[in-house]
């Protein structure tokens, strides 16, 4: 016997209304729900704001939707002054398959072996095609969320990635050896969104391992030669995030920024190593690189450009035919930094950078021909800086027609008006400077020093450590002549501030606007 229920008017309002309230209060739970239709679309409009035209045709299946041939079209960059893009760039690839899982989420599927086309159109001698073949092993999709707001969760247990073919002006060439790269363990999320008419992006990846391979041979007889390179990364991770305004045009970059385009994305990974070689009848040489953890950041907003890379723990080994003897060195840590502004203001905007090299080795056989008498300390090399200052541009480093005007009329892109010397670190043989400084500039001054150079002012802390010992023995050598070092040696000791010992000086150094040099108190006539 089965029994049924049929609702009264009450009950049904009642569940109106709760079902009203649960979709206010939770509505990630109530309306969290995105099917493939979605997905595409928000495909067509995400590709489309970078200047990607969409030509594939989704073929419906049930709710289901499946792209036989998955492919888009961008024009080909043109130089700043052409008038037209030089051609277009085509992306082809296999079947999609965007499927509706019953709970509100999209499955993407892929076959595990996929073709991928690269090609170019332009110009006879710019015409390209690469054809290469994906692999995946244990790969999943998911998207989830709203249309207006859609997560991405991948994961996969390998995705590998190989070159087949190349065809350019000589006709198609087969990969003569091996052009591949593998990814193990890959783990990410990507979610796409609409904000006040612009495209939030904010995505995430990690990878247990990544494992490039390139082994190939010069095809043609006439030209043999041989290319080798292969290396691993492992715990590789990044984040990034972005901000792609309506009607973006990556031509137009200095109008993006005025909108709100953002780009800010950062790597970091625990260690890697790699080999390069190359031989061929003329040359040859090897590289051999690893390091024991990096990371690696780039920005970029109306705020400025900001670009920052270090490696720990470096060791190199090369060798060519080119040079005598093979080299070896090591260094604790390799970095440069850069943040800097982009865009035209009359207000001055901060900067800053910085260069760190630390503890570099100096492999012997380079100091058996600078020192053959093994009369300096071996010690590794440190050059350490950290600079800052504010400054203004006359004209957006983004607007390329802009630039270029100002590299053929010579022309300068902005003024500094404050430079600060935040940290100074040199090491080397034995001897040791430490400094900082802070100079103002006065555009509207000039220099007594330069007539093409503005006027400056500031102070500067020095210290000097084994430096005119170092200065005595390199005059000894001949690598600077006697009595230059023995007056630059006598200079330093005459005007520096002894600390902790005769070789061991500090100095004070102030610059007046009117050219006025000081150290420690006295003038030092320059004029």
């Amino acid at each position: 016997m089965t029994h049924s229920f049929r609702p009264g008017r009450r009950t049904t309002r009642l569940s109106t209304a709760l079902s009203a309230t649960l979709a206010a209060i939770l509505p990630g739970v109530a309306m969290a729900e995105v099917s493939p239709q979605d997905v595409w679309d928000q495909w067509q409009s995400y590709m489309s704001g970078f200047g990607y035209e969409m030509t594939a045709s989704p073929v419906a299946e049930g709710r289901n939707l499946r792209i036989p041939t998955f492919s888009m079209t961008m024009p080909m960059p043109a130089a700043p002054e052409a008038d037209a893009p030089a051609g277009e760039i085509t992306l082809t690839m296999g079947e999609i398959g965007l499927i509706d899982r019953g709970d509100g989420s999209v499955g993407i599927e892929m076959p595990a072996r996929m073709p991928i086309i690269l090609s170019g159109e332009g110009t006879e001698e710019d015409d390209f095609s690469i054809k290469a073949t994906l692999t995946t092993e244990g790969y999943s999709t998911i998207a989830t969320g709203t249309p207006e707001d859609i997560s991405y969760g991948l994961s996969a247990v390998r995705i590998g990635m190989t070159v087949d073919e190349f065809t350019g002006k000589k006709g198609p060439v087969a990969t003569p050896g091996t052009v591949a790269m593998t990814m193990e363990g890959a783990k990410g999320t990507s979610r796409l969104g609409t904000v006040a008419g612009s495209t939030t992006i904010e995505q995430s990846f990690d990878l247990v391992k990544l494992i490039y391979t390139v082994d190939i041979t010069n095809p043609q007889p006439d030209k043999p030669g041989h290319f080798k390179a292969s290396g691993t990364i492992d715990g590789l991770s990044s984040t990034g995030r972005g901000v792609l305004p309506d009607g973006f045009d990556p031509a137009n970059l200095s109008a993006a920024l005025d909108a709100g385009y953002l780009v800010d994305g950062a790597m970091r990974y625990v260690s890697g190593q790699g080999q390069t070689e190359f031989e061929d009848p003329e040359q040859s040489f090897k590289i051999a690189t690893s390091s024991e953890g990096g990371t690696f950041r780039v920005a970029m907003s109306s705020a400025g450009l900001a670009y920052d890379v270090l490696s720990r723990n470096l060791t190199l080994n090369l060798e060519s035919s080119e040079m005598p003897f093979p080299v070896a060195t090591s260094m604790t840590a390799f970095g440069l930094g850069v943040d800097v502004p982009v865009s035209a203001t009359e207000e001055a905007q901060p900067f800053n950078a910085s260069l760190t090299l630390t503890d570099l080795v100096v492999p012997e056989m380079i100091w058996m021909m600078a020192d053959p008498t093994n009369s300096l300390p071996h010690d590794p090399l440190t050059a350490e800086v950290d600079l800052s200052g504010k400054g203004r541009l006359f004209v957006d480093l983004t607007d390329e027609a802009a630039m270029s005007q100002l590299g053929k009329t010579g022309g300068n892109p902005g003024e500094v008006d404050s430079l600060s010397i935040d940290s100074f670190v040199l090491k080397a043989a034995g001897a040791t400077i430490d400094a900082s400084a802070d100079f103002a500039i006065d555009n509207e001054a000039v220099s007594v020093f330069n007539p093409a150079m503005p006027a400056i002012a500031g102070t500067a802390d020095l210290r000097l450590t084994g430096v005119m010992g170092l200065i005595n023995k390199l005059g000894q050598m001949g690598l600077i002549p006697g009595p230059q070092a023995m007056m630059t040696a006598g200079m330093i000791q005459q005007l520096g501030k002894i600390e902790s010992g005769p070789d061991d000086v500090s100095a004070k150094i102030e610059l007046s606007q009117e050219g006025a040099v000081t150290i420690n108190g006295n003038a030092l006539p320059l004029r």
